[in-house]
Parts: structure tokens; sequence; C-alpha cells
């Protein structure tokens, strides 16, 4: 089974060449058994066997995976079987939360980038401050926990940076318009809004 592609950016497949991919792909719904595709086969890939012709459910050994770096430098002779599980793309993550997650702060703490915070400043004044070297675009939320920030402030430190232009820390002496304060650096300064 082949699969016609452009080694060279930008070029098109001519429509007798997409033909030709389509019917490679109703040869090879042809040849898999789908008999075999049961719950049981969990964690399994899909392995095409060259010795018998034939789509194969299978678990996948380390000498089943090729390198490409270790393939020669014409790219329509390479053969690449990668096999992506949970845990490896779990693993990327240790140590991030999810993206609709928020980390609950109640006292001084260093703010990280593409983070978003519950703040609650019982106990309180809770200063947060910011990263030293934020990239572009590094945007960091707050929102307000249990106590109003008028009665225990949320104190914004700059870390170097200027904030809204200003070289001075944000107090925040109320609670955020629609709850939460957002800080975006804009590549000069922090913006809050």
């Amino acid at each position: 089974m082949t699969v016609t592609k452009r080694l060279v950016k930008g070029s098109a497949l001519s429509h007798i060449e997409l033909d030709g991919n389509f019917t490679d792909y109703e040869t090879f719904k042809a040849l898999f058994d789908t008999t075999t595709f049961t719950t049981g086969n969990d964690g399994l890939v899909l392995y095409w066997n060259d010795s018998t012709s034939n789509v194969e459910v299978k678990a996948l050994t380390t000498s089943d995976i090729t390198d490409y770096t270790t393939q020669t430098n014409t790219l329509a002779d390479a053969r690449i079987n990668a096999v992506v599980t949970k845990s490896f793309v779990d693993s990327l993550y240790v140590g991030y939360p999810s993206q609709n997650s928020y980390i609950v702060q109640t006292a001084d703490f260093s703010a990280a980038a593409i983070r978003r915070y519950i703040v609650d400043t019982t106990g309180g004044p809770v200063t947060a401050t910011l990263p030293a070297t934020p990239g572009t675009g590094t945007t960091i939320e707050f929102t307000n926990g249990a106590t109003s920030f008028a009665v225990n402030n949320l104190i914004i430190d700059r870390n170097g940076n200027t904030i809204d232009g200003a070289a001075s820390d944000l107090t925040v002496s109320a609670d955020p318009v629609g709850g939460v304060l957002t800080m975006i650096y804009d590549g000069s300064t922090w913006r809050s809004r």
C-alpha cells in the first residue's frame, strides 16, 4: 500500500494521484478483518505486514519502530512506524494543570505563565510575583477567592517589569470587573484588564 505525496512544498497532487490514494484505502479496508477489532485489543495498533500482505492488530516492539533519522535521504523510500500512547502524551504534561483548571493560593506565591489562580485573601494580603522574563503574549489570570480584595488586597509584584507602563507594583483593592484580573505581557509591559 502506498500513499502518494509531494516532496516539494506547495505542489499539488493530480486527480489521478488522489484517486490512487483512495484506491489504496479501499485495498487497505478490504484486507482488514474487522472481526479482530474488539475491546480486547485496547492499546494495540493497526500494522501492515508485508510478508502476508495484510493488516494486523498487534502490539509493537522496539524493533518494530524505526527511527526516521536512520533512513535514507529518499523520503519516498522511508518507512516510519510509530506508537503514541496515552501514557506518553500524559508524560509531556506532568506538572502542568489542565488548561481550564485553577490553582488556589492562600499565601504569597510566584505566578507562572499560562496559569489561572484563585487567590483567597482570607488570611491577609497575598502577593503574586510575576515572571521576571515573560514572553510576548504571556497571560496569567487571577480570580478572587473567599474574601474581597477590598478587605485584604492582592498585590501583583512586577518583578522588574512595568505594569501598564508604571514602574510600581499593582495593588488590587477592589474585586476585578467580571471577577477575573488578566495580566498579559505585550513585549514591553504587563497589561492589566
